[in-house]
């Protein structure tokens, strides 16, 4: 019985510990940081998250015009967006965009699009505002990046879910 508890705990103490990583945040000014001069981030082997994020003295959004110019239904023609873009060595370049302008920077960012990349191996990944010219560019967003789990499609959980329960029943059974 002792040894059973001391795999149970052994147990939740390795899933429980599992995709918990240091997280990188990271700041992206829309004239600064753009595909010629990208904020480059080594990382290891893994999955990882990319959340935008609000910093009290950073940025929400970006705006390419420097202007705003919405009808009287909110309909933008130019104003905030919250796009950005990544590559490295092991997946193309690609921008996260929904393609919508909006009337605030805190719109835009509430309206921001998450994302994630797997590296097989540890790289460089590489963060930059995809924009020319990028001279009139106003503001930046930030960007939380966290090491995570990738997501296991369903066969593949009750396939492990049932191989541990038989394992459990099998090891029972051969104590008695």
């Amino acid at each position: 019985m002792k040894k059973m508890f001391l795999a149970g705990l052994a147990g939740l103490l390795l899933f429980g510990f599992v995709g918990m990583a240091n997280a990188v945040t990271i700041s992206l000014d829309s004239q600064i940081n753009t595909t010629n001069n990208p904020i480059s981030v080594y990382f290891d082997a893994g999955f990882y998250n990319v959340t935008p994020i609000a910093l009290d003295v950073t940025y929400n959004a970006w705006n390419a015009w420097g202007v705003t110019s919405c009808d009287e239904d909110g309909v933008c023609t130019t104003g905030w967006i919250n796009n950005y873009s990544l590559s490295s060595d092991q997946f193309e370049a690609y921008t996260v965009t929904d393609g919508v302008r909006y009337e605030t920077d805190l719109l835009a960012l509430q309206n921001a699009i998450s994302t994630s990349f797997t590296l097989t191996t540890a790289t460089t990944v590489n963060f930059f505002i995809s924009d020319h010219p990028y001279t009139d560019n106003v503001g930046g967003i930030n960007l939380n990046i966290e090491e995570g789990t990738a997501p296991v499609p369903e066969p593949a959980t009750f396939i492990l879910l049932g191989s541990g329960l038989a394992g459990l029943a099998f090891y029972r059974r051969k104590r008695k």
